[in-house]
């Protein structure tokens, strides 16, 4: 469990230059960047200033792409997500979850061009064998294994080697996974845990 008073004050800004002081913060805007690292963006007392933040952040980012280059020297490998997380727990102990756009929160998803570039906008159903974000379920298989949802909508299903997921993982973590198999409806989709996709283990 990880400690309120450690993780619920302060300045949150490691990326942005726009630095937002909410203390206590019940929620926090986080990045994901493509090399796999995870940083705090912002901290937000209620979910209407989490979503104004990480629009600001968003829009800041976005407006980043017209100068060539400078995104990648600035942040390395440039940002694969923006995403909200709420505080679950008690006042002195908990966890932070995923705050998807389903419950009034935020997901915004950036794919890159041909060139590396990023695209904004919601992007379509994945490929077979393409990485994307997604977030563990607590709803588990017959078996007991793992089910994740995409990010931004909510096709679910199992994790396929849900075996090698980390005992540390949580219900509500934002991890990047490959999809196994989709149909071509879009109504099913499969997922497979790759270490390597930068998930910290």
């Amino acid at each position: 469990m990880q400690n309120r008073d450690e993780v619920r004050s302060g300045n949150g800004n490691l990326v942005s230059g726009i630095v937002h002081q909410a203390c206590p913060a019940n929620y926090r805007v986080m990045a994901r960047c493509r090399n796999g690292s995870i940083a705090l963006v912002s901290l937000a007392r209620s979910p209407k200033q989490a979503v104004s933040f990480a629009e600001q952040f968003r829009d800041l980012v976005i407006a980043q792409r017209t100068a060539a280059g400078q995104i990648a020297k600035r942040i390395q490998d440039g940002i694969a997500a923006i995403y909200l997380e709420a505080w679950a727990g008690t006042a002195t102990e908990g966890h932070w979850a995923h705050f998807g756009p389903r419950r009034g929160g935020f997901c915004h998803v950036f794919r890159s061009d041909r060139n590396g570039h990023m695209e904004s906008g919601r992007p379509g159903l994945p490929k077979s064998g393409a990485a994307i974000q997604c977030v563990l379920l607590g709803e588990k298989t017959r078996k007991g294994g793992w089910r994740a949802k995409l990010s931004d909508r909510e096709l679910a299903g199992p994790v396929t080697n849900s075996a090698k997921i980390p005992e540390s993982a949580k219900p509500g973590q934002m991890v990047e996974l490959r999809v196994g198999a989709i149909s071509d409806d879009g109504t099913h989709i499969q997922f497979h845990w790759l270490p390597s996709l930068g998930n910290g283990h």
